[in-house]
């Protein structure tokens, strides 16, 4: 019994814990944020609303948190780990996607592109051009050729923002053996 009620005991301390740091966040932007939900939505003025939302809620939360606290506290240690993670992340410069020449899969040309990538929409919502409604952009890529320049496809494997890995697809201007311009067509999960 005694481990029983020694347990709850902590759990009312990471509860008190937890509240206090919650007050201690509060700023003018929950305010103004309070603020503007309440405008949006009118519904959050209604005494139903706010007694469920203002203190059923709460209160059985901050139950749930006495009882498995244990996992509380993990959350918070792994919130915590993450925040300084991503502050430390913020100074370092994030690479910028780009081609390399073993990212290279063959030669093409432009006739072959644009008629790989011609668009037909039978109801006519797309025009029937290569890249239908990117062709503004396909254009202004091309525009960058030069004579001598080839066109090679590529697949390119990349991590997203979120770090999931993916595979880039598309096409690269390849001038005196340098890639210089890359077009994206597609980004693939794995």
């Amino acid at each position: 019994m005694t481990y029983l009620v020694t347990y709850l005991a902590i759990g009312v301390v990471v509860l008190l814990l937890a509240l206090l740091q919650d007050h201690m966040q509060k700023s003018f932007a929950s305010d103004f944020k309070k603020a503007i939900m309440e405008s949006l939505h009118p519904e959050r003025k209604h005494w139903r609303y706010r007694l469920l939302h203002g203190m059923i809620v709460p209160t059985l939360s901050g139950l749930l948190v006495i009882v498995i606290w244990p996992f509380a506290i993990y959350v918070f240690i792994n919130t915590l780990r993450n925040r300084i993670k991503d502050e430390a992340d913020e100074f370092l410069v994030k690479p910028e996607f780009a081609v390399e020449k073993t990212h290279l899969v063959k030669q093409t040309s432009l006739q072959e592109i644009e008629a790989n990538e011609l668009i037909f929409d039978p109801l006519g919502a797309v025009p029937s051009v290569p890249f239908g409604h990117l062709n503004a952009s396909w254009q202004t890529f091309i525009q960058n050729l030069a004579p001598g320049d080839s066109l090679w496809t590529f697949s390119a494997p990349w991590k997203s923002d979120w770090g999931r890995p993916e595979v880039r697809n598309g096409y690269a201007i390849v001038r005196n053996s340098a890639i210089d311009k890359h077009y994206v067509t597609s980004c693939k999960f794995n």
